[in-house]
């Protein structure tokens, strides 16, 4: 199934730390992108997607704006913080590694609360998009 990038975003980082975390970044973000889908929903023609969600172990949504990524042995900490100074869609990222404390930040990222969305830095590209059926919430 071809990819479609939903939004693109250039990241502007301020690393704290070179160190652990920063090298393994891009194996963090892969590992998102493979264990990550892309549900949607078709209304009047056009889709409306939902937020990404995770199928496999190794990368876990253990809070809102919080995640755990394993990569071998390691289990790195994710967490967006909302940035202050936005409407809502841009938000701070830190990726930390709890046995060394070395921590990865980001500044800005475009987001929308989505903690994944926020690891692959905004970037949907290569994560599977699935449509799901639409749900009809009804009154009491």
């Amino acid at each position: 199934m071809k990819a479609l990038t939903v939004m693109t975003l250039f990241l502007t980082a301020s690393v704290a730390q070179a160190g652990i975390v920063e090298a393994h970044l891009h194996n963090i973000q892969d590992r998102v992108r493979s264990c990550t889908v892309l549900p949607y929903t078709v209304k009047h023609g056009q889709r409306q997607y939902l937020k990404l969600v995770s199928h496999c172990p190794e990368v876990q949504i253990v809070a809102p704006g919080r995640a755990k990524i394993k990569i071998g042995s390691t289990t790195f900490q994710a967490v967006l913080i909302e940035n202050p100074d936005t409407d809502g869609d841009l938000y701070d990222l830190a990726i930390r590694e709890p046995s060394s404390g070395d921590t990865y930040r980001a500044r800005n990222i475009l987001a929308f609360g989505d903690i994944l969305l926020g690891v692959v830095a905004g970037n949907t590209a290569g994560i599977k998009q699935t449509r799901v059926a639409a749900v009809t919430v009804t009154g009491q």
